[in-house]
């Protein structure tokens, strides 16, 4: 798949301005399910539904040039399975116990 270009827009780069090591604009999402759900079908899911969109298959690009605009570059490499991890927290836990392990994690370096 060839790689394509696209220059951040000015909010995108104002956010990505922002980004710091103490200050990580990283957007995080969790999924709850009222059973246990196979991975492999999630997946699928997500790629069909979420993948459809190039934007969730690129990365930021922080040109050497001075003053040019950072851009997003579909990654080449890119694998969802890198972004899945299936938790499991140890029981009872529950809406405390989960908001902490979230907590811990994204606060992690």
């Amino acid at each position: 798949m060839p790689t394509r270009t696209e220059f951040m827009s000015p909010v995108d780069v104002a956010w990505l301005s922002m980004d710091e090591p103490t200050n990580l604009m990283v957007v995080n999402g969790i999924l709850t399910f009222d059973r246990p759900m196979d991975m492999d079908n999630l997946t699928a899911v997500l790629e069909k539904c979420w993948l459809s969109f190039e934007r969730f298959r690129q990365r930021v690009v922080r040109p050497s040039v001075p003053f040019m605009r950072p851009y997003w570059e579909t990654d080449p490499t890119f694998d969802l399975s890198s972004h899945l991890h299936r938790l499991a927290l140890p029981q009872p836990a529950g809406r405390a116990e989960l908001q902490n392990m979230v907590s811990d994690l994204m606060s992690a370096d």
